[in-house]
Parts: C-alpha cells; structure tokens; sequence
C-alpha cells in the first residue's frame, strides 16, 4: 500500500469515527445520567465508551479527543469524586461536539 493510498485509508477511518461520534455523545450523556441510580454499571459504561475513543481517535490522527478520553478513562478508573468525573465528561463532551463541528 503506497502512502497516499494509506493516508486515504486513514482518512476514510476518520471520518466513520466522526460519524460516530454522535452516537457516543449520546451513550456517554445516558451513562452520566444513569450515575444516579447505579454508579457502578454507568461508570462501565463510561470508562468503556471512554477507552474506544481514546483508542480510535488517537489512531486516527485526533489527538485532544483522545487526550480528553484518556481523562476521563483515568479519572473513573481512579474512582474520583463525582465533580471531577463529571469535569472530565464535559471536557470530553465539548472536544467531540468541536470535532464534529470542524468535520462538517
């Protein structure tokens, strides 16, 4: 595979990841709600929502949605307090609605 075909590659990738990026905004605000009445099944879901992202997005050239994910990947795996998790879901939540914003 030449280079060019690789970048084309990536770049389609990218762009089934942006696709997708509503959806995990709106597993990740159910997960935040769903905090209230059994933390441990939505901090699952959370950290796991959290960790595809990270991955994804770091592979496919988004560094900050990855860095943002990898935060509150960290911070629910630290078991930290309430604020600070849900301070780690905005920033996440804001950094997906910027990249959708930019790719449209």
């Amino acid at each position: 595979m030449s280079a060019a075909e690789l970048a084309r590659s990536l770049a389609a990738l990218r762009l089934k990841l942006v696709a997708q990026l509503p959806e995990d905004e709106q597993a990740i605000r159910q997960a935040l709600a769903a905090r209230v009445t059994d933390r441990k099944a939505a901090d699952v879901a959370l950290q796991q929502a959290a960790h595809r992202l990270a991955g994804a997005s770091g592979m496919l050239g988004l560094p900050k949605l990855s860095d943002q994910a990898i935060a509150l990947e960290t911070a629910i795996l630290a078991e930290e307090d309430e604020p600070a998790v849900a301070a780690r879901a905005d920033e996440l939540l804001a950094c997906i609605a910027q990249v959708i914003a930019d790719h449209r």
